[in-house]
């Protein structure tokens, strides 16, 4: 029994620039910055037309990274479609995210599909990793803390009641 899938939405946004009789093997080839670079998975940031955009590129797995998973207890991420779904899965629960501008995914063998995702460049935004870096040294004031805990506190209690458990 064959499984093979083929999937791909391309915005009319970014259409123009993908090659039109191969738009999958033109997002999976594109070079940019490169942001993130590990066995089977690339994240870059690319500048179509006057915007920027991050595709992340994934290649494949392999069996090992799946039983690996399985082992562990936990689904192996085999492509971008989960980050799809998941951003879909936020949009529809009105928590803000990266805008997705295009997607595809396309093969048979589970540790080789290959896919891409491609969303919109938040500009100059700040994690909240980096927000509170410097705290020790230069704490915020007690009201932004509790504003802060009570924002992420409300997104989490989102998330959690409706089955998006980050890992």
């Amino acid at each position: 029994m064959n499984q093979c899938t083929e999937t791909i939405e391309i915005s009319d946004d970014i259409a123009q620039y993908l090659d039109k009789h191969d738009p999958f093997q033109h997002a999976m080839g594109m070079q940019g910055k490169v942001f993130r670079d590990v066995p089977g998975r690339k994240t870059i940031q690319v500048r179509l037309g006057a915007n920027s955009y991050f595709i992340k590129q994934h290649f494949g797995v392999g069996w090992g990274e799946i039983f690996k998973n399985l082992l562990s207890l936990k689904l192996p991420i085999l492509s971008a479609m989960t980050e799809v779904n998941a951003i879909h899965k936020l949009v529809e629960l009105g928590i803000a995210t990266t805008p997705l501008v295009s997607y595809g995914v396309k093969g048979c063998n589970p540790a080789k599909l290959q896919s891409f995702i491609i969303t919109k460049d938040l500009g100059n935004i700040v994690s909240l990793e980096d927000l509170c870096v410097n705290w020790k040294a230069s704490p915020p004031s007690e009201k932004f803390k509790r504003q802060l805990i009570v924002a992420v506190a409300t997104i989490a209690r989102k998330l959690h009641e409706n089955g998006i458990n980050p890992p």
